[in-house]
């Protein structure tokens, strides 16, 4: 009956009723069951193509298995998605597009702007089982740098932001931007913020923010010995920002009593005081 009513939406819904609801009385008066059956499931695979039709309409394919890199990715100038070589995914922009061979079978963009999309990807998990609505997010990747001066201290600012309440110890950072590797991201960071060029840069690892959803690459760094520089960069931070320096006991009891309140922030200054201690 469900099936029966949806056909019959529209203009000229009645005639169609009338006309559909007599073939199907014939039908029966004839015992022809087996029509019926065919006649029914036809109707319903007819209507199971039109909705998914209307609703790639409003949520378009932008890749598939079947067909890598010939639509539109959602970026101005619609840079198509490819599928990369490296194990992180393709990175034709400042975003990474993540695909994970004979396991993504679709990806589709809900929403994107200049600092973000949304994807709805269609991923198999296992021969019997694919999920349809795997709600997955792009941001450019970031970086960390937790700044050591020549006199060993730590330089750091107590900051606000949006996301966390009230204030909370941060290192530098921000965004990856396009063509710069995480180091370029650091060096560039550092002097915008802190006015300051180091003698060096120590990697401390590139890990996926979120490992369910995406949510870009932290790459974090130690950078020491660093010293003010006579070069100029203009910041584009926007929130209060206080600077710090602290002794290596300091930063230790800062962030062991939950002062530093975003998880890579965390992490950077975790890693660097492990690394450190080796």
């Amino acid at each position: 009956q469900g099936v029966h009513s949806r056909l019959c939406m529209g203009a000229g819904g009645r005639y169609q009723k009338r006309t559909i609801g007599r073939i199907i009385r014939i039908m029966l008066m004839r015992g022809d069951m087996r029509i019926v059956l065919i006649v029914v499931t036809v109707v319903a695979g007819l209507i199971v193509t039109v909705q998914m039709m209307r609703s790639r309409s409003l949520v378009p394919d932008t890749w598939s298995t079947f067909s890598k890199g010939t639509n539109d990715c959602g970026v101005a100038g619609k840079t198509k998605c490819k599928q990369g070589d490296d194990a992180h995914g393709d990175r034709p922009t400042a975003f990474r597009r993540w695909r994970q061979p004979n396991i993504t079978q679709s990806v589709s963009e809900i929403i994107g702007g200049t600092w973000f999309r949304v994807e709805n990807h269609v991923v198999k998990v296992s021969d019997k089982t694919t999920v349809n609505d795997w709600m997955w997010v792009e941001v450019p990747d970031m970086v960390n740098c937790l700044v050591q001066d020549v006199k060993g201290n730590f330089l750091m600012y107590k900051q606000e932001k949006y996301g966390i309440p009230g204030s909370s110890l941060a290192p530098v950072g921000g965004y990856v931007t396009e063509g710069e590797s995480g180091m370029d991201a650091c060096k560039r960071e550092v002097l915008e913020e802190m006015k300051m060029e180091c003698q060096e840069f120590v990697p401390l690892g590139m890990y996926r923010t979120d490992a369910n959803r995406g949510a870009g690459w932290y790459h974090g760094f130690h950078a020491k010995m660093c010293t003010k520089s006579k070069k100029t960069a203009l910041s584009d931070d926007m929130e209060l920002a206080i600077p710090r320096s602290l002794t290596k006991e300091q930063l230790l009891k800062e962030l062991l009593g939950g002062n530093v309140k975003e998880v890579k922030w965390a992490a950077t200054l975790a890693l660097a005081l492990l690394k450190d201690s080796k």
